[in-house]
């Protein structure tokens, strides 16, 4: 997984260079929450909140420039929406781990 550098210098523009580590800091602590919640949902097979929580993610990451992560979550919020569950849990795990190595890959900037 890799930052689309695109993106990023759009951020900076959008909202200047001094305020990207901010916004990165508050997005890691984020994305550990909903690591927690996607894993919860997983657990007890709950797909309106996999889908809650792949809608989320795919915005946020999609903001940071994570454009692996936000296809995933997108493809996970459109199965979960067509209540598929069983490949909404196959991909909400595929997401779960996407998100793990966006929570590794963003401390790595911090």
């Amino acid at each position: 997984m890799q930052f689309n550098k695109q993106a990023l210098q759009q951020l900076e523009e959008d909202i200047g260079a001094d305020a990207v580590p901010m916004i990165m800091a508050s997005i890691y602590k984020e994305f550990l929450k909903h690591a927690v919640k996607v894993q919860a949902a997983i657990d007890k097979s709950d797909i309106k909140v996999i889908h809650a929580e792949a809608h989320t993610l795919k915005s946020t990451a999609r903001t940071i420039g994570l454009d692996e992560l936000a296809d995933l979550a997108c493809s996970t919020e459109s199965i979960s929406r067509d209540d598929n569950l069983g490949d909404a849990l196959v991909l909400a795990k595929r997401l779960k781990q996407s998100t793990d190595e966006a929570i590794a890959l963003i401390s790595e900037h911090l």
